[in-house]
């Protein structure tokens, strides 16, 4: 859906393995400034790898569609690559990065989010944790 196209395994696996690594790290980014100033800087310096392993794989991705013409029907990165902002620019690079990853994410995000929700209430609710 997002890129018009199924990926080859290899790509997959990397985009995959990515996103998951981009939300583990932000997971747990205020932590580190909690414990100290030496272990934020370290799980910053993390993440502006993980950031540039990102932006390596979607870019690989948003290009390849960048270069073929869309079909009949499109997709979501087609929509972006038609997209102007304020000034009537085109979006850069980076902005197009994000936006594929944040629509991948999307799914899981949710997914998440009613997870942690289920557990609290259940921890909450002792009669139905029981059952």
């Amino acid at each position: 859906m997002c890129f018009g196209s199924k990926p080859d395994e290899k790509t997959v696996i990397s985009a995959q393995d990515v996103l998951r690594e981009v939300l583990l790290v932000r997971g747990g980014l205020d932590e580190g400034i909690a414990i100290a100033g030496f272990s934020y800087l370290r799980r910053r310096a993390r993440m502006a790898e993980i950031r540039r392993k990102q932006r390596e794989t979607l870019l690989a991705l948003i290009n390849q569609r960048r270069d073929t013409p869309p079909p009949a029907g499109g997709a979501y990165v087609d929509t972006l690559f038609n997209l102007t902002v304020d000034s009537g620019r085109s979006l850069h690079d980076d902005e197009l990065v994000a936006l594929c990853s944040e629509f991948i994410n999307a799914g899981t995000d949710t997914t998440t989010t009613s997870l942690q929700w289920l557990m609290a209430n259940l921890v909450i609710r002792q009669d139905i944790q029981a059952r």
